[in-house]
C-alpha cells in the first residue's frame, strides 16, 4: 500500500493525520492519538490505549489499513518520481521556446506505436499530461536512438 493511499484511507474514515519523519499518527477527533505506523520500517505500528474508545467498525478498518500498510515492502510505499526531460537548447517556433520528449500515442495497421517525439506544447500542458512524464525504470528501458534522446536532455522532477 501507498503512503498516500493509506493516509487518504484513514482520512476517509474520519481520522486525523499527522506525518512525522518516522511515522504516521493516527488522531481521533474525539479520544486524540490512537495509533501509529512506522514509515521506514516494515511490520511496525502501535495501537494506543485509546483505540478501544472507538467503535468496533472503525476500529476493525483502521486496524486493517494498519496491517496492510505495516506488511508493505518500504520500496513499494513510495510512488516512483517522475519527470519531465527538456531539449538544452531553445527554438523560438510558434512562440514557443522549449521542446520536450513525449511518447507519440498514434495507432497504425500493425497496432499502437510508443514512439518517442519531440513537442512544442506549453509547460503547463508538459507537466499535467501523462505523455510527457516517465519514471526511470521507463527510461532504462529506451535503447539506440530513444535513449540517446533522453541522454541529452535536462531532467527534471514533477512534483504532484
Amino acid at each position: 500500500m501507498k503512503t498516500e493511499t493509506f493516509i487518504n484511507r484513514a482520512k476517509e474514515l474520519g481520522f486525523n493525520i499527522n506525518i512525522r519523519c518516522e511515522d504516521i499518527q493516527v488522531h481521533h477527533h474525539r479520544y486524540g492519538l490512537i495509533a501509529t505506523v512506522q514509515i521506514n520500517k516494515r511490520y511496525v505500528f502501535d495501537i494506543k490505549k485509546y483505540f478501544d474508545l472507538t467503535s468496533l467498525k472503525e476500529q476493525e478498518k483502521l486496524f486493517s489499513c494498519l496491517v496492510d500498510y505495516a506488511r508493505t515492502p518500504l520500496e513499494e510505499r513510495e510512488e516512483e518520481k517522475k519527470y519531465i526531460y527538456r531539449f538544452p537548447f531553445h527554438i523560438t517556433a510558434r512562440n514557443v521556446e522549449t521542446k520536450h520528449i513525449c511518447r507519440n500515442h498514434t495507432f497504425r495497421e500493425s497496432g499502437e506505436s510508443n514512439d518517442l517525439i519531440i513537442d512544442l506544447s506549453p509547460m503547463d500542458t508538459v507537466v499535467t499530461n501523462e505523455k510527457f512524464l516517465f519514471t526511470d525504470k521507463e527510461v532504462e528501458k529506451f535503447t539506440g536512438r530513444d535513449r540517446a534522446l533522453f541522454n541529452i536532455c535536462k531532467k527534471i522532477e514533477v512534483t504532484p
